[in-house]
């Protein structure tokens, strides 16, 4: 993990420096190892309906199903960097997709609803070593000039896998089955062994290592997962008003509270706090959770508008997100190549400012909107994304020295991960809290006394082939059609909200990124 789990003597300058790798296939183990990561997870939310009906479970049993996986890629991480310090990069990912491969190829086969838990929990446990390991050695082992085009990869995957997803989803649920929401992904576990086969050399055991901290890192992983749990729950169970999540949240801080405490006691800490003191390293950590924020915006507002105000179905929702995706594959190089050139803090920046445009455009959204008006923001967005993320996680690198290159990848894994669902959870929670203010203040408004609402009462029951010449001859077919359009309203206005509150982080990301500092080399 750092220097610390060998007793603060750093020896990866021999370990690393002369590996030699295929970089090519190097980069695209890690575009792969994403994409699994990310799309295993979002396609599973949008299938979860079809999964529930083929498991027969309800929406409580439900909800643990993503969450089960997630808790355990949370839970993985920080521990998947000490076992690629100690058994090498190679080995661990090839454990971890040869598993992965197994629990995706079993799950829909599994019949009852405690294995399927299991074998989730095995699939997320198994995926959850791919993006800090696979990261980290991309940091460690590619060429200097190449370094940006595996962050690249990363980067990409998120408008990629989370645009993609409903199409995906959509076309299984419309032309085949559920079970290829996880065939899907043992075909990607396939390809991606190939490429680790290809692309990372055997490295040999580090037995001195195993002086490393075990309970610290237990401490840690177990705290993130508890919060991580409470945070992808509390909407469902409305937050402390359940027992759970007050339990969660309890066991979650005091566990991460110790974990700190003993990082800073132990005599081989698993990892060194100090890393976060390091100039410019907390603004960091703190930009790559605004972007996951953000991105998850990307996902979140337009397929919600185009499923609730439009009523398509997730195939014609996946059609209009693809659009978004696909550019990805200029969008990501070409930041890549600008990295080469440009201070990467301008680009930052740049990045930051262009999403801030794009959810600008985005909160002028109305109820007339259809597909076509969400491309040109979304793309804006997409472009802004990649090179925010993009440059954040190539400057990071540049703090990284040699005796850190692992503790990297645990960064960012848990950045990712938790910072991802902190701006799900608070997406999720400003949605309903503007929706319920918007349809309450609407609803004032309607009154059967007032004469614009008979009118328009009057109007809607004319498709019925009804003539009221009173309120109270007004059909029922009418007063569902004026309450869809305050619901419609109010959810628009919500979503705007979300798209404010969204703009307010991007220039929240302009002003960190100002302040970081450059830095040699």
């Amino acid at each position: 993990m750092t220097d610390a789990i060998i007793g603060r003597k750093p020896s990866l300058s021999t370990d690393f420096r002369e590996l030699k790798t295929r970089p090519v296939a190097a980069i695209f183990a890690v575009l792969l190892g994403a994409i699994i990561s990310t799309l295993t997870s979002r396609i599973t939310v949008l299938g979860l309906a079809d999964i529930r009906g083929a498991l027969g479970v309800g929406f409580d049993e439900g909800a643990w199903i993503n969450t089960t996986f997630t808790v355990a890629q949370m839970f993985v991480g920080p521990i998947a960097v000490w076992a690629a310090f100690v058994m090498g990069t190679r080995r661990v990912l090839l454990t971890g997709a040869c598993t992965f491969l197994l629990a995706e190829t079993l799950l829909p086969l599994s019949g009852g609803y405690p294995t399927f838990l299991a074998l989730q929990a095995l699939a997320g446990a198994a995926s959850g070593v791919f993006v800090p390991v696979t990261v980290g050695f991309v940091i460690r082992a590619l060429p200097p000039n190449l370094v940006p085009f595996g962050v690249a990869a990363y980067a990409m995957n998120l408008e990629m896998s989370l645009n993609l997803s409903a199409t995906l989803e959509g076309w299984y649920s419309e032309h085949l089955s559920w079970h290829w929401l996880f065939w899907q992904n043992a075909v990607l576990a396939v390809g991606f062994i190939a490429a680790l086969l290809a692309a990372m050399p055997a490295e040999p055991t580090k037995a001195q290592a195993g002086k490393g901290d075990y309970i610290g890192m237990l401490l840690g992983a177990t705290g993130f997962s508890l919060l991580y749990a409470a945070l992808d729950q509390g909407e469902r169970l409305f937050w402390f008003q359940s027992p759970i999540i007050g339990l969660l949240v309890y066991c979650g801080i005091v566990l991460i509270a110790a974990f700190i405490v003993r990082e800073f006691v132990a005599e081989h800490p698993g990892l060194d706090l100090t890393f976060f003191l390091r100039r410019n390293v907390a603004l960091m950590v703190c930009l790559v959770v605004l972007v996951r924020l953000m991105v998850l915006n990307t996902n979140f507002i337009p397929p919600l508008y185009l499923s609730i105000v439009r009523g398509l179905r997730p195939l014609q929702v996946g059609e209009t997100l693809r659009w978004v995706a696909i550019p990805q594959f200029l969008f990501a190089p070409m930041v890549a190549m600008v990295l080469l050139r440009i201070d990467p803090r301008k680009i930052i920046v740049t990045g930051f400012a262009t999403i801030a445009l794009a959810f600008a455009m985005g909160s002028l959204i109305t109820p007339d909107w259809a597909e076509t008006q969400f491309i040109p923001s979304q793309l804006i967005q997409a472009l802004g994304q990649t090179m925010a993320l993009t440059s954040i996680i190539y400057y990071f690198s540049k703090h990284v020295t040699l005796q850190y290159a692992l503790t990297f990848g645990a960064v960012v894994q848990t950045a990712r991960l938790f910072g991802g669902q902190v701006g799900a959870t608070s997406i999720g929670v400003l949605e309903r809290v503007r929706e319920q203010f918007h349809s309450n203040v609407l609803g004032l408004k309607v009154s059967l006394y007032d004469p614009l609402t008979v009118n328009r009462l009057v109007a809607e029951s004319i498709p019925f082939g009804a003539a009221p010449q009173s309120a109270a001859d007004i059909p029922g077919s009418a007063f569902a059609l004026l309450d869809r359009a305050v619901r419609v309203q109010a959810t628009t206005l919500a979503l705007a909200d979300n798209y404010r509150f969204a703009f307010a982080c991007a220039v929240s990301g302009v002003c960190l990124a100002l302040l970081l500092k450059r830095i040699d080399g």
